[in-house]
């Protein structure tokens, strides 16, 4: 009986004492940073983000890092800075490069808040570039290497299409409109002039409307006239119509790439 007594209270006092083990053990409150991915922190994303761009050999590395830590720390609101810091993420953690892909991301968030007026700041555009990496399946890069270059050319020169010793295609208002259609990111105008220019020979598509798809590098318009000139006016947005060779349109489909 003493020996039944004796097992019993041993039983009990181990018990105890595991209770005691596990609920002592330090519960911890901190979420650590994925291995291939940025910090929340501010000052420790700059930091990755910075060290990350030594990755690559580029020459002008030092001079974009320097102007986007600048701007990241003044020029954006925290909202803003949260997302960039997500959108940087989701980048990092589906494995892309720092250059092209975040060179030109940077690139558009430095000159964004240099141009952009205060309806079409960062947020529209940020959203519909989230929307793309979070669709994104099987590491298919080329949507969102497309959409960035786009970018960087249309908010550095108002171009639509900017192509190396071939046509370029520009715009002259830049109160514009994102939009998502489809599964695909656009931008559309109510009032627009288009400029289509290559080396000293321009066409104007004036007084026109319509909508252009990044990622199919096509503009869909409505309405406005076609004018032939020679000369550099046009791309300053000069609708010069001393020209006498022009065409009114309707409804049209341009394919900026031919």
């Amino acid at each position: 009986m003493r020996i039944l007594f004796l097992f019993i209270f041993l039983t009990l006092i181990f018990s105890a004492q595991a209770q005691v083990a596990v609920t002592s053990a330090p519960i911890s409150t901190v979420v650590p940073t994925k291995p291939n991915s940025f910090s929340d922190n501010n000052e420790s994303f700059l930091k990755e983000m910075d060290a990350f761009a030594k990755s690559t050999s580029r020459a002008d590395i030092d001079k974009l890092m320097k102007e986007f830590g600048s701007k990241f720390v003044s020029g954006f609101t925290p909202d803003e800075q949260k997302n960039i810091i997500h959108t940087s993420q989701l980048m990092k953690e589906s494995g892309m490069n720092f250059s092209p892909f975040f060179f030109n991301y940077l690139k558009c968030l430095v000159v964004s808040e240099q141009t952009t007026t205060d309806i079409n700041r960062i947020g529209p555009w940020a959203n519909i570039l989230d929307t793309l990496l979070s669709t994104m399946q099987n590491r298919q890069f080329e949507p969102i290497r497309v959409f960035l270059d786009f970018s960087k050319n249309f908010l550095e020169k108002n171009s639509l299409f900017f192509g190396e010793n071939k046509d370029s295609w520009f715009v002259n208002n830049k109160s514009y409109k994102w939009n998502y259609v489809k599964g695909f990111p656009s931008l559309q105008w109510n009032k627009v002039n288009l400029i289509c220019a290559y080396k000293n020979d321009s066409i104007s598509i004036v007084e026109t409307k319509g909508t252009f798809f990044p990622l199919q590098q096509q503009w869909k318009g409505d309405g406005g006239k076609v004018f032939w000139q020679s000369g550099d006016s046009s791309k300053k947005g000069d609708n010069s119509q001393s020209s006498t060779t022009y065409a009114k349109l309707s409804k049209y489909v341009l394919d900026l790439t031919k």
